[in-house]
């Protein structure tokens, strides 16, 4: 996969569903300075994402890789985009920890992590994305508990760290801050403790599944406040 490194004027750049095959070369960001939408997904990409990926790029709005086979760490220079609106690193084998910089992405909306080889812990950066909307991290290899300063993005609508191995109790006041979540997947982790009663303040929610967790207690119906139930995440 070869580009030049002279279009200065291109601000979309969608290559996406395709059978492109090699390694992101770092020549997109160096030469494409304007763009606002950079979409890589559902290729055969192979390797590391360039350490300086994303350098130059400071209009950038939309970057996706998702579904593809991307290696490696994700690389701290992504935290330099603060235009950044929409980041989908989903469907690759990332490993390493969640960049804490990541919490710098103050404009991001949706943050799509899912579906790697990510390790550590969830950074409590991240709970300065005072505008995502959809946070998701399930599927991957993360351990510790969830930081108190997620329970606290009130615009969170979709929370996923499914299928990891986060351990710890949910605060009782957990969410006594989301009033706008609509979508909460806790399921296949280690949380134990009583599930806080506090889920009644998220009264906008449509699917919870806290399922294969160590939860305890006596869950009383008139402490549920939760509409009706729909599907499972959709990626």
């Amino acid at each position: 996969m070869t580009l030049t490194t002279t279009l200065s004027r291109l601000r979309s750049l969608n290559l996406s569903e395709n059978a492109l095959q090699g390694s992101i070369p770092a020549a997109i960001p160096r030469g494409c300075t304007n763009l606002t939408l950079l979409d890589l997904s559902h290729n055969h990409l192979q390797g590391a994402i360039p350490l300086q990926f994303g350098a130059g790029m400071s209009n950038l709005t939309y970057l996706s890789l998702w579904k593809n086979n991307l290696s490696g760490e994700i690389p701290r220079s992504l935290a330099e985009l603060t235009s950044l609106q929409r980041l989908y690193l989903d469907l690759n084998m990332l490993s390493g920890e969640i960049p804490p910089a990541l919490g710098n992405l103050t404009s991001i909306i949706q943050l799509y992590l899912q579906k790697n080889r990510l390790s550590g812990q969830i950074p409590s950066s991240l709970g300065q994305l005072r505008s995502v909307l959809d946070l998701q991290v399930g599927f991957n290899n993360l351990t510790g508990a969830i930081p108190t300063s997620i329970w606290n993005i009130s615009s969170l609508k979709r929370f996923s760290v499914q299928y990891n191995m986060l351990t710890g109790t949910i605060p009782t006041n957990a969410f006594s801050a989301l009033p706008r979540l609509r979508q909460l997947f806790m399921n296949n982790n280690l949380f134990h403790g009583y599930f806080p009663v506090s889920v009644a303040n998220a009264s906008n929610m449509t699917l919870l599944q806290i399922d294969g967790n160590f939860f305890r207690g006596i869950i009383s119906p008139r402490d549920w406040k939760v509409k009706e139930a729909r599907g499972p995440s959709s990626r």
